[in-house]
């Protein structure tokens, strides 16, 4: 059997097509599985929920968020072990497979898994890798966005272009695309790899951190760790008490937990009677909130106009701005759309809808399961996120230098011209 999988950076999904429409499959009970594994020293490894149950009492144990690390060099160390990106990557796949096993009650051995649409090659390898560990075929990557709107479209029949802003954790993308006959045709990629939900909460941990009252020094370490957070930092290495570390993430979790109430109230009550040897009681409104992350929203306003402008289309060709990703609850980011360009639409389930169009995507490429549901999507044709080129040596500067082959947003396959290149010595 086949799935769809949306390996998200807080959360992960995994989903299923059948009788006309994708369903999530449950995992531990509940539609969303968190993306946290947690080790023991007796081998013993924790995924989902029961992991991140562990996050704060055993924080040196315990990965989260580690979509951003995918791909990349980082990795932790854990009882003597190192773990990349990928090994994480690999742990949730595993669980999302065998949840998805139970609820259909059969072996599940292909799937269609999405990626952020800026991801770059290094990172969709390592994503192909975890999930071929986990005894998966994947046949295909589709970009969270595109597997967004086709969730929104599948069933519609109405020509539209969409523009679909997807905020997830850890990663943002904004992606213009058009439907027509069924046929999906993306005309323009843009995003921030580093920029997600997660960035809110660390940057209202931060102010978290400024109103801790008791020990003074303890409170700025915490501090000083949760800045090093906020500014992209993956290892913060001159702060090692451990009562930091485990600080910093109460905060966090605060933090989370204040961001997803500020989402409906205008103001709530972060309190932690210990923090190390601190306490936190404190009150924080959606105006400090907004105003704190005012900028990392503007910043996404301006990528929506960038991809406007490359998909060569005005405001006025937009027919519906689209929302995936959980971080979109947050009402700065609708008010903020809304002044941009218009009111956006969201599903009910927004933390499911990627997972299901990945589902949709997967059938449809089934020929008998297209044939019984021909409402399902025809084509679909992406484009490059990113420029792709070599590295040549510019004689004048005699350093290297990057010539792009193929250059952003091209459709995918694409026609690229002719260029022969020598080395040094052959020419």
């Amino acid at each position: 059997m086949v799935v769809g999988i949306d390996l998200g950076t807080t959360n992960s999904v995994v989903a299923h097509y059948s009788e006309g429409r994708p369903r999530t499959l449950p995992v531990d009970g509940a539609h969303t599985m968190p993306s946290v594994v947690s080790f023991e020293k007796n081998g013993n490894i924790h995924v989902g929920a029961p992991a991140k149950s562990r996050l704060l009492a055993f924080p040196s144990e315990t990965v989260a968020s580690s979509k951003r690390a995918i791909g990349r060099e980082h990795e932790w160390q854990i009882y003597g072990k190192a773990y990349s990106g990928t090994d994480i990557a690999e742990h949730i796949i595993r669980k999302l497979v065998a949840s998805a096993e139970s609820a259909l009650r059969g072996r599940v051995t292909e799937a269609v898994i999405t990626i952020p649409a800026y991801f770059d090659e290094a990172q969709r390898f390592a994503t192909l890798t975890a999930a071929e560990r986990a005894g998966l075929k994947v046949l295909r990557l589709l970009h969270e966005p595109e597997a967004g709107a086709i969730s929104y479209a599948v069933n519609r029949t109405v020509d539209q272009t969409l523009l679909v802003y997807d905020l997830g954790g850890g990663t943002f993308d904004i992606t213009v695309l058009q439907v027509a006959d069924n046929i999906f045709r993306t005309r323009s990629i843009e995003g921030n790899s580093l920029l997600g939900g997660n960035d809110f909460d660390h940057l209202l941990a931060t102010l978290l951190a400024e109103r801790l009252q008791g020990d003074a020094s303890f409170a700025r370490n915490v501090h000083d760790y949760l800045e090093c957070l906020t500014e992209g930092h993956s290892v913060v290495s001159d702060i090692e008490d451990p009562k930091v570390v485990f600080a910093a993430k109460a905060l966090i979790d605060a933090a989370e937990r204040a961001k997803i109430e500020l989402s409906e109230l205008e103001e709530t009550t972060a309190l932690i009677p210990q923090v190390g040897t601190a306490t936190l009681d404190t009150t924080v409104s959606r105006r400090e909130f907004e105003s704190l992350i005012q900028p990392l929203v503007d910043q996404t306003i301006r990528l929506c106009e960038s991809a406007v402008r490359q998909a060569s289309l005005e405001l006025d060709d937009i027919s519906k701005i689209l929302l995936v990703g959980g971080s979109t609850k947050t009402p700065l980011i609708r008010s903020a759309l809304k002044h941009f360009l218009k009111e956006p639409w969201t599903s009910d389930d927004v933390d499911e809808a990627v997972a299901w169009g990945a589902a949709v995507f997967a059938a449809s490429l089934d020929g008998v399961t297209r044939k019984e549901n021909p409402t399902l999507p025809e084509g679909h044709f992406t484009v490059l996120p990113q420029t792709v080129g070599v590295r040549v040596i510019d004689e004048e500067l005699d350093d290297y230098i990057f010539f792009p082959i193929v250059p952003k947003n091209s459709t995918v396959p694409s026609e690229v011209f002719s260029q022969t290149f020598f080395t040094r010595f052959d020419k």
